[in-house]
C-alpha cells in the first residue's frame, strides 16, 4: 500500500517532445494518407472480386454452395486464385465488421492453425509510435476466433461464443505483426465433451524478428446444438 501511495502521489511526468511530435506525425500522416490507402484498398477488392467471381460461380455450380460453407476448403479455394486471399479477408470482415478496422490478411488456415496478420498503420497507433493495444488484442481475437470457428466446423452440433478474453503485450509492436494460433487442445476437449464445457484458444503475436510481442488468450464457452422438434 505504501508503495502505491507514492506511486500515486508522485508527481504527473511532462510530455516528451519528441513523443508529442511522433503522435502528431502519426495522425497528420494517417490523416492525409488514409483516403489514399482506402482507394487503394478497393480497388485491389474489387479486381480480387472480378477475377474470383467465374472461378467461384464454376465451383458453386458444379459442387453446390456447401463446398464453400467452411471456412477451411473456403480459404483452400480462394488461396489459389490471384488476390484470392483478399477475397478471404472481405468475406470475413463482412460478417464481422469490427475485425475489418483492423484490414488484417489470413495468411494460412488448415485444421486447427492460422496464421493472421497486420502492418503498422498511422491510424493504428497509440501515443507511444507502436501499434495500439487494442488493435493487438483485435488481431488476437481474429486469428483465435477463425481457429476456433473451423474447429467447431470440423464437428457437428457445437456452437460456442467468446466470453473472456485476455492480454499479455511483451513490448512494442512495430512493423508487420503476425498472429499464429493452434486449437488443437480445444478441439480435443471438444471432442470429449458432453453438453457444455469452456475451452480456451491462444494465439502468439510476433514481429517481424520472431519476437513474441503479446499473447491472447480467448475463453470460449461451447455446447451441443439442441435438436429442434
Amino acid at each position: 500500500f505504501t508503495a502505491l501511495q507514492r506511486t500515486a502521489t508522485r508527481p504527473a511526468r511532462a510530455a516528451r517532445p519528441h513523443r508529442t511530435i511522433a503522435t502528431m506525425t502519426d495522425y497528420l500522416v494517417g490523416t492525409l494518407a488514409y483516403p489514399f490507402v482506402w482507394a487503394y484498398d478497393t480497388s485491389v477488392l474489387v479486381t480480387a472480386l472480378v477475377l474470383a467471381a467465374v472461378p467461384t460461380t464454376l465451383r458453386v455450380v458444379t459442387k453446390g454452395s456447401k463446398s464453400l460453407s467452411k471456412l477451411e476448403d473456403m480459404f483452400e479455394f480462394f488461396e489459389g486464385l490471384p488476390l484470392g486471399k483478399v477475397v478471404v479477408a472481405s468475406l470475413i470482415g463482412f460478417t464481422a465488421p469490427y475485425s475489418a478496422s483492423i484490414s488484417a490478411s489470413i495468411e494460412y488456415l488448415k485444421g486447427t492453425k492460422v496464421r493472421a496478420s497486420i502492418y503498422d498503420r498511422p491510424w493504428l497507433r497509440n501515443p507511444f509510435s507502436s501499434i495500439h493495444a487494442v488493435a493487438l488484442a483485435n488481431l488476437g481475437e481474429l486469428a483465435t476466433g477463425v481457429a476456433m470457428m473451423s474447429c467447431m466446423q470440423s464437428l457437428k452440433n457445437i456452437r460456442g461464443i467468446p466470453v473472456e478474453l485476455n492480454m499479455v503485450y511483451k513490448k512494442k509492436a512495430r512493423g508487420k505483426i503476425t498472429c499464429e494460433s493452434d486449437v488443437q487442445p480445444a478441439l480435443e476437449a471438444l471432442q470429449k465433451m458432453d453438453d457444455k464445457i469452456e475451452v480456451k484458444a491462444t494465439g502468439n503475436l510476433y514481429n517481424e524478428a520472431k519476437e513474441v510481442v503479446a499473447i491472447c488468450t480467448v475463453k470460449w464457452s461451447c455446447s451441443r446444438k439442441k435438436k429442434r422438434a
